[in-house]
Parts: structure tokens; C-alpha cells; sequence
């Protein structure tokens, strides 16, 4: 019987040469595999992924933003004063409306409260504001002084109006809250006009009872802006 030859020739340099072809095939096909398998996502879906954060991020600002609507009502709660002044025992908190002026007097006392809207340093031609709480019923007065020293007398007195809109108070640990609202120009003649982003100079005081012949206990001198 022949023996049957294919002719093929296993010499070492064709086996090298058989290898460095299976190599080159390797090393191509797992190239291609590993491109294959990273796609970048379309330029749409980056743009999404970008502002995810950002949207959340307004979001939770927003959750933190207090809208509060103002009332007379002798209570202060959270976001219902953008302004204060600090005097210690005597607060001021403030904020305007494009007509009014809608404040609130704090202090620490059983007895009357008063802001007091003047051009000077003494308490002549200055419009005074008085607020206390007698028998547990708020009485708020639209008054004006006549006099460095006073008196105060209410501004109907005087042949002028009462032109508090509306107001509320009330004692608790003795501390005596009073809130009102005026219109920033009256058209009364005891009456300051108040300008908006203008600041305005103020004495405030208090005193221990509710009579507000009486002198004040306490005092002193600020600034606000309406």
C-alpha cells in the first residue's frame, strides 16, 4: 500500500510563521470586542446627565423658600419680616408694600410701646405710632407731638385723621407685641411720607404701664428703610 503524503511541511519556520498569524487574528478580534462594548451615550443623553444635578439642586432651593403673607394678627412666624432692628429689649421688624408700611413693635413690657417717624433728634413734629394692650384688647394709636418732650396726642385731636388701616397685638411672658399697617403717604399733615428704599430716622421708647402720659421707661434712636 502507498503511503499518502499532503505535502505538508512542518518545518520550525512555518510553525512560526502559523503563529504570529493566529496572534495577529487574537489580537484584531478582541480589539473589536473591546470597542464594541464602550459606546459613549449620544450627545442628548450627556446634556441630560449635566443638568440632572443641577435640577435638583433648584429644586431644593426652592423647598427652602418661605412665601408668607403678611396679616395683623400680633403674632410674628418665620419669613414675615425681612427687617429688623435690634434694640435688645425693644425689636422693630418691618416690610413695605408699594403703598404701605407694615410693621411691628416688640418689646419687654406690660405697658405702652412707641415708634416715632421724625425729621430731628428730639421728639417735635414727629409722627408717633403708640401701641398696648389694655385688658387684653390691642389699642393702637396714629398720634403726633407737638413739643421736643411731647405730648403725643392722638392726631384726630389735632384736626388730622386716624390712619392706622389695621393692627393687632398682644402680652405673653412679658413681652408686649403690637403690629399695624399705614399707607407710606397719608395726605395727613402729622403724618411723615415715607419713600421706599429712602431711609428714615426713628426714635422708639416704652414704658411700664399702659398709660402713655407717662415717661418712658426706656429709649433710644435707629434707622430704617422701607
Amino acid at each position: 500500500m502507498k503511503d499518502f503524503n499532503f505535502g505538508l511541511d512542518l518545518s520550525g519556520g512555518v510553525m512560526r510563521s502559523i503563529a504570529v498569524s493566529l496572534a495577529v487574528l487574537l489580537v484584531a478580534a478582541f480589539a473589536g470586542c473591546s470597542e464594541a462594548t464602550v459606546v459613549p451615550p449620544p450627545p442628548e443623553e450627556e446634556e441630560l446627565q449635566r443638568d440632572e444635578p443641577a435640577q435638583a439642586a433648584d429644586e431644593n432651593e426652592d423647598a427652602d423658600v418661605v412665601s408668607t403673607e403678611w396679616s395683623a394678627d400680633g403674632v410674628i412666624v418665620s419669613g414675615e419680616y425681612p427687617n429688623l432692628l435690634d434694640q435688645g429689649t425693644y425689636k422693630l421688624y418691618w416690610n413695605s408694600t408699594e403703598s404701605t408700611l407694615r410693621a411691628c413693635m416688640q418689646a419687654t413690657t406690660e405697658g405702652w410701646l412707641a415708634l416715632g417717624l421724625q425729621p430731628g433728634q428730639r421728639m417735635k413734629d414727629a409722627d408717633m405710632i403708640l401701641g398696648m394692650v389694655v385688658d387684653g384688647e390691642p389699642l393702637v394709636l396714629d398720634s403726633y407731638s407737638s413739643g421736643d418732650f411731647g405730648p403725643h396726642k392722638a392726631d384726630v385731636e389735632f384736626g388730622g385723621n386716624d390712619d392706622i388701616m389695621a393692627f393687632a397685638g398682644g402680652e405673653s411672658g412679658g413681652t408686649t407685641t403690637i403690629e399695624f399697617e399705614r399707607a407710606l403717604d397719608t395726605g395727613d399733615e402729622h403724618d411723615i411720607v415715607l419713600e421706599r428704599g429712602v431711609a428714615m430716622g426713628i426714635i422708639w421708647a416704652y414704658g411700664a404701664t399702659d398709660d402713655e402720659g407717662m415717661r418712658h421707661s426706656t429709649r433710644g434712636y435707629g434707622e430704617i428703610v422701607p
